[in-house]
């Protein structure tokens, strides 16, 4: 989480960052406990999620 925060921080003042995923599992590669994982996308919308509600969150907070 503390990532997200981060680049948001240096989007918000014009900048931009690059991140290395390449540690992340690709989709569908096997699991040591069973199962599958489901890839990097679904990290990703994480990261949507959080940056929309943050938006969201500016758009309506009031400068006082």
């Amino acid at each position: 989480m503390d990532l997200w925060v981060r680049e948001a921080r240096l989007f918000k003042y014009g900048s931009g960052t690059g991140s290395n995923f390449s540690d992340l599992r690709g989709d569908a590669e096997p699991l040591s406990g069973g199962g599958v994982s489901s890839g990097l996308m679904s990290f990703l919308k994480i990261g949507d999620s959080v940056w929309q509600k943050g938006e969201d969150f500016l758009a309506n907070a009031s400068c006082s």
